[in-house]
């Protein structure tokens, strides 16, 4: 019915435990997303999926098909290694000039939230390409070259 000083010290004691717990965990979440944050674009490089940036930066720099890596240094997935190059847009009509028109999907870019973007390659080509296009905004298709030839 009574509590003794010893009850009343052990009560606090697990207060300031908790608290201390709590603000030990809320601490390594914010370093932990931090760290996270930095080296997402090395990640997104790696593991080939695209970051929700608001521009064509957001792609990783290569993206994988059919067994093959195809490459464009003008996209990084918002490293900064790549800013001193611009992305090349590749309109249908320069595609139907160069013989590469239409383009049938084979694969896709996944996103980290956000909707995948699909990897495309020309039609007249078959199965086997130098060059792959993942679209962009309105009828602009950004083209990743194949990595140690055919």
């Amino acid at each position: 019915m009574y509590k003794t000083i010893k009850d009343e010290n052990s009560t606090g004691a697990n207060k300031i435990r908790v608290k201390t717990i709590i603000g030990l965990v809320g601490i390594f979440l914010v370093v932990a997303i931090l760290v996270l944050w930095l080296f997402l674009p090395r990640l997104a490089n790696h593991f080939y999926f695209a970051l929700p940036i608001g521009d064509p930066g957001g792609l990783p720099f290569r993206v994988p098909y059919n067994g093959r890596t195809y490459m464009n240094p003008a996209v990084c997935a918002g490293e900064v290694w790549c800013n001193e190059y611009k992305p090349e847009c590749r309109t249908q009509e320069y595609l139907i000039e160069k013989k590469m028109w239409p383009l049938k999907q084979v694969g896709e870019v996944s996103t980290l939230f956000g909707p995948a973007h699909p990897i495309m390659m020309p039609t007249a080509y078959g199965n086997q390409t130098y060059v792959v296009f993942v679209p962009y905004g309105d009828g602009c298709y950004l083209n990743f070259g194949l990595e140690g030839g055919l």
